[in-house]
């Protein structure tokens, strides 16, 4: 009966529906690494009242896996890019919600994010993206945009981590066959999708 009630609280900080801030929420990269403490089992008390014969419960933080993903990933940067360009594409209304969307995101790993001011053309992005070093690059600006705006940026970035700011249902299978590799929404588990990402990356 503990079992799944623990798996739900877990699912609720990691699709964000539980907020800790400073954890899976307004996570601040200026702290380093993040110590979480490790699930083990504990032993039964001999004064109790009732022993289970399985022993005690396993000590379970629902904000552990978090914790322990960003330090995992912190202690990586001196040695691994960690570093993800925005590609703020347009004017500030139609980038600047997803943009300060994926930057949120995207610290609750601990990732290093580079958030430059909106781009006119693919073509400035593109260059400006390179020319940042950042090992991974996430598209913001809005559903509309992306139908042009993604085919684009994945042919001028072949090969590379590419990420999109939301999640148009009905294109998803198109844009995946662009070149998009990862979706950020608010929707998403935050530790399945920066786990996947931070291996993509070569990160973890």
């Amino acid at each position: 009966m503990i079992a799944p009630v623990a798996k739900a609280k877990v699912e609720a900080v990691h699709k964000r529906r539980d907020v800790f801030v400073g954890v899976n929420m307004y996570a601040n990269t200026m702290e380093g690494l993040v110590t979480s403490e490790t699930a083990e089992p504990r032993e039964n008390n001999s004064k109790a009242a009732v022993s289970l014969d399985s022993g005690a419960l396993v000590k379970l933080r629902a904000v552990g896996k978090l914790e322990e993903l960003r330090s995992r990933i912190v202690k990586k940067a001196s040695e691994v890019n960690t570093s993800v360009f925005l590609l703020n594409m347009g004017s500030i209304a139609e980038f600047k919600a997803r943009a300060d969307f994926a930057t949120g995101f995207l610290q609750v790993g601990g990732l290093d994010v580079i958030s430059p001011n909106g781009f006119a053309s693919v073509e400035e992005a593109v260059a400006e993206a390179i020319q940042s070093g950042a090992s991974a690059y996430c598209i913001c600006s809005t559903d509309d945009n992306y139908v042009s705006l993604v085919p684009e940026v994945c042919a001028a970035l072949p090969g590379a981590n590419i990420i999109l700011a939301g999640y148009p249902a009905e294109m998803v299978q198109s844009y995946r066959e662009s070149g998009v590799g990862t979706f950020i929404h608010l929707k998403a588990d935050v530790y399945d999708t920066l786990s996947e990402l931070a291996a993509n990356m070569g990160v973890l």
